[in-house]
C-alpha cells in the first residue's frame, strides 16, 4: 500500500537490489536514492514499524554517495538529507554518530 510518499515495502528490495549490481553500487546516485528511500520509509511511523533499521540504512547510505560524489555537488545537503526531514529524536545513536564525524 503506497503511503504520502508514494514508498511502498517494495522499492527498498528493488534498491538493495541495485547496490549489488557492480555497475550501479559505484554511482552515487544509486546509493543517494537509496538513501532517500530509507529516509523517506522512516518518516512514515507505519513503514518504519516494519523497516526498524531504515535510519541507519539511510544515514550509510547517503554516507556512501557523499564518499563517491567526487565532484562535491551534493556536499552541502549532505546531513540535511536525513536531519531536516527526520526528528533528531528518532534517530539511534549509531545514524547520528555517522552525520556527527
Amino acid at each position: 500500500m503506497p503511503t504520502r510518499t508514494g514508498i511502498t515495502s517494495k522499492p527498498p528490495s528493488i534498491i538493495d537490489k541495485a547496490i549489488e549490481d557492480p555497475k550501479a553500487n559505484i554511482k552515487e546516485k544509486t546509493w543517494r536514492y537509496r538513501g532517500n528511500i530509507y529516509t523517506n520509509l522512516a518518516a512514515d511511523s507505519a513503514l518504519y514499524a516494519q523497516v526498524p533499521d531504515a535510519l541507519e540504512k539511510a544515514a550509510m547510505s547517503l554516507a556512501k554517495a557523499d564518499e563517491l560524489d567526487v565532484k562535491k555537488r551534493y556536499a552541502q545537503n549532505a546531513s540535511a538529507d536525513v536531519a531536516v526531514e527526520l526528528p533528531l529524536r528518532a534517530m539511534p545513536a549509531s545514524a547520528i554518530s555517522i552525520w556527527c564525524l
